[in-house]
């Protein structure tokens, strides 16, 4: 299908421009990305095989597609090779080339002027934005790809469809309805999208009469598999809502929720991501503020009115940025209810992967009613400002996996029953490394599957942090025979803990207490000869002895 959509040579031409600008701007997290739950992946594969995976991981959802893909490449080409990035940087520009097409074909049925020099900037945009590396580069998100181009395929698909009716159309959009629904339950939106765009078709040529074919064989159907998938979910695991459960999606409108239309828009806008800790979240809390977000949806509402007016009175320029803030606020519906991430600089961005290309295909079509010199001025600014934070991105990604290797490679196999850390780098500028949820250790489990090299004892992370420059370390202190004192030789760092700020806590083996500068551990019936303790410092492993 995607081979068709590419068969002239122009097209051809731009989607090779996509793929080699994509390997080119991530080319130095190449390697990175093999972090956190793809070493829960690689557990699983390698105890359960694939017939097996559900039945003995835990898993409770039906990603049945993203982990084919995933369990195919790591037994038959194994993991930290280029064949992912390769992939991954190829589904990215898949993603943006489509995105290219559907935005090319709404700005043609509109007669607007530079057609295709628009449609190319809110690709391009879409393509080079930092946002996008954690599905670029950490490699358990190809799903999101896969309904990207699900969804963007069944938008052109359904298009065809209005304009010559043919039932293999809506044939194939359910085909691609289900890949979606085995890969993330995201793609559920996708009734609303060919709702909306059969509604733009409806008031553009003031005819309403495929509307009944479109509710009973697009928007009923898919209603139908949803409902089926869910129940399934119901009857196989005993929880109507999958993953992040049913208790994430409480209060699913609020006026919390309803802040995070706002926030996303503006982070992506503004790359507000990338602003100092209280500019950014003095933003973000600023959009909460109930005030605010009744004020904003007020404003918001008055222009979909606005614009609906005037889309009716025949201006189709109104209609297709009616229909994108549509698609846009559409495509939330699912992650609103989901960690909307500020402090760290990569998490949680995949969930916006989706919505950010109608952010995008928003703003490039408001830029649009400059005068042309104007234009090209905010094109260039906005994507050299966007290519500047994504190669820095990338550049942050390569740290991270060296820093990540250089704990690994420097310690050593104590043969000791018992290994304590610490200090374990949790991120580096908030890309992920060694976290772990549970009570197995995340060093352990990074030996075992990124250095092969496997620790047959005990291993115990008494604490992590954040990695938030090369050479990061810490300071030990010895209070007395069983008490230590932690601290950092740096200032910016803090603990974590099972993905979170630190708290006090405690196990059979030992006592945290976070104090203001430090934390204190006091260890339990200790004993030195069969155990050792070690904090990192400057990318090394330090012993310690009580």
């Amino acid at each position: 299908m995607f081979v068709l959509m590419i068969k002239d040579k122009k097209n051809i031409l731009l989607f090779i421009f996509f793929f080699v600008l994509t390997l080119i701007i991530y080319f130095e997290s190449r390697y990175s990305g093999f972090v956190t739950d793809f070493i829960g992946f690689e557990q699983n594969y390698d105890k359960c095989g694939f017939w097996h995976y559900y039945s003995c991981s835990n898993g409770k959802n039906f990603r049945y597609l993203q982990h084919a893909f995933s369990f195919l490449l790591y037994k038959n080409i194994g993991s930290d090779t280029l064949i992912w990035y390769f992939l991954y940087s190829l589904a990215h520009a898949i993603t943006a080339f489509l995105w290219y097409k559907v935005a090319r074909h709404f700005l043609v049925l509109i007669n607007q002027k530079h057609y295709e020099f628009l449609a190319l900037i809110m690709a391009v945009l879409f393509l080079l934005s930092p946002y996008q590396s954690e599905v670029v580069v950490w490699r358990v998100c190809i799903q999101y790809n896969t309904i990207c181009i699900c969804l963007l395929c069944s938008v052109l698909l359904f298009m065809k469809d209005i304009e010559k009716p043919n039932i293999k159309y809506p044939f194939y959009c359910t085909l691609l309805f289900i890949v979606g629904l085995l890969s993330i339950e995201q793609i559920v939106v996708m009734p609303y999208f060919i709702l909306l765009v059969g509604l733009f078709y409806c008031i553009k040529d003031y005819s309403c009469t495929n509307l009944k074919r479109i509710l009973l064989v697009y928007f009923l159907p898919q209603h139908l598999i949803i409902a089926l998938y869910f129940l399934m979910s119901k009857i196989v695991y005993g929880v109507w809502v999958m993953h992040y459960g049913e208790s994430a999606y409480k209060d699913f409108i609020s006026l919390k929720t309803i802040a995070k239309v706002y926030q996303y828009f503006l982070k992506y806008l503004l790359l507000a991501r990338y602003w100092g800790y209280d500019q950014k979240t003095s933003l973000f809390s600023f959009l909460e503020y109930p005030l605010v977000t009744i004020i904003l949806t007020i404003l918001l509402f008055s222009a979909v009115f606005l614009l609906l007016r005037n889309f009716i009175k025949g201006s189709l320029f109104a209609g297709l940025l009616l229909l994108f803030i549509g698609l846009y606020v559409i495509s939330l519906f699912p992650i609103i209810q989901l960690y909307f991430s500020t402090l760290l600089l990569v998490e949680n961005d995949r969930l916006g992967y989706l919505s950010s290309m109608f952010i995008f295909g928003i703003v490039v079509l408001i830029l649009s009613k400059l005068k042309a010199r104007m234009l090209y001025l905010c094109a260039i600014l906005f994507i050299a400002v966007n290519t500047f934070f994504t190669i820095k991105t990338s550049h942050y990604w390569k740290r991270s996996t060296q820093i990540y290797k250089a704990y690994l490679e420097n310690f050593e196999s104590y043969q000791k029953k018992n290994v304590y850390l610490l200090g374990v780098p949790d991120n580096y500028k908030g890309i992920w490394m060694m976290r772990i949820y549970g009570p197995e250790s995340g060093f352990k489990e990074a030996l075992m599957y990124r250095l092969k090299k496997p620790y047959n004892g005990n291993m115990y992370d008494v604490i992590c942090f954040n990695q938030i420059s090369f050479d990061d370390g810490m300071n030990v202190q010895k209070r007395n025979d069983s008490t230590l004192y932690v601290n950092f030789t740096h200032y910016g760092s803090w603990f974590w803990n099972q993905g979170v700020g630190a708290s006090d806590y405690e196990t059979p083996q030992y006592k945290v207490k976070i104090e203001q500068y430090g934390y204190v551990v006091a260890f339990k019936n200790f004993d030195k000869e069969n155990s050792v303790i070690l904090y990192p410092n400057k990318l090394k492993w330090i012993p310690v002895e009580i």
